[in-house]
């Protein structure tokens, strides 16, 4: 069952009349601001840095995959694009070689 602000405040009344106002403050001032189940241990906090860690390798590994997809992609246009610019440059050059012959 969770603890609610109005019991949390019951008890700081009680512990107030028992122990005193200073001391129940500084009891009050250690407790979690929300229920223990809430509060992360550093298991929790182990568990998400592997987690992301894990996250981290594969996100780095998918981009590397699209990097080099891509990257091969504009290498074959690059090569049939100065391979056409080659071509083209040749029939112009045997084009006036042979009005010229």
């Amino acid at each position: 069952m969770p603890i609610t602000e109005t019991a949390r405040h019951d008890m700081l009344i009680a512990l107030e009349s028992a122990i005193g106002k200073e001391a129940a403050m500084t009891m009050a001032d250690h407790l979690p601001p929300v229920g223990w189940a809430d509060v992360a241990t550093k298991h929790d906090i182990d568990i998400v840095r592997l987690d992301m860690i894990a996250l981290e390798s594969r996100i780095t590994t998918k981009v590397e995959l699209l990097l080099e997809r891509k990257l091969g992609e504009t290498q074959r246009v690059l090569f049939f694009a100065i391979l056409g610019a080659f071509v083209a440059n040749t029939g112009i050059v045997l084009g006036v070689i042979q009005s010229r012959g």
